[in-house]
């Protein structure tokens, strides 16, 4: 029977400070996406009224339009707002909402259990392949 080799504890900075990572303040905590399915193309003052608003309740605003659909992707307390306001130039399509302050918890936690990012990546891959995979960092970004 071969011996299993005793490995050393990793050095102390190796190991992440908990109490600041759980001190990290998340601004807008729902990372919020979806589809505008367009009633026709949005004016140039429309597409920048939209971003207006859309800066004025989050951060983190990528927005991407055609003459056919509009996608949105933003960090917000309120989805619903972003939601409500995008009803007025279409239908919507793919909408997602991820709780960026829940993911921020629970990846602290199996922080404290023991599991490292790649144990959590495959935990989260596991419970709901790349769909269920969150595009957010989780950190506010």
């Amino acid at each position: 029977m071969t011996k299993m080799p005793v490995l050393p504890e990793p050095p102390q900075s190796a190991v992440p400070n908990l109490e600041a990572v759980s001190s990290a303040e998340i601004k807008f905590g729902y990372c919020t996406e979806f589809i505008v399915l367009l009633k026709k193309a949005l004016t140039k003052k429309q597409e920048a009224d939209f971003r207006s608003f859309l800066e004025s309740i989050g951060d983190s605003i990528v927005m991407v339009a055609d003459e056919d659909l509009c996608k949105v992707h933003v960090h917000t307390n309120d989805p619903g707002l972003a939601f409500q306001k995008a009803l007025l130039y279409g239908e919507l399509s793919n909408m997602k909402i991820d709780n960026m302050r829940l993911e921020h918890r629970e990846k602290l936690f199996h922080m404290e259990q023991g599991g490292g990012a790649t144990e959590i990546q495959q935990e989260v891959f596991r419970a709901g392949g790349e769909a269920g995979r969150s595009t957010c960092s989780g950190n506010g970004t």
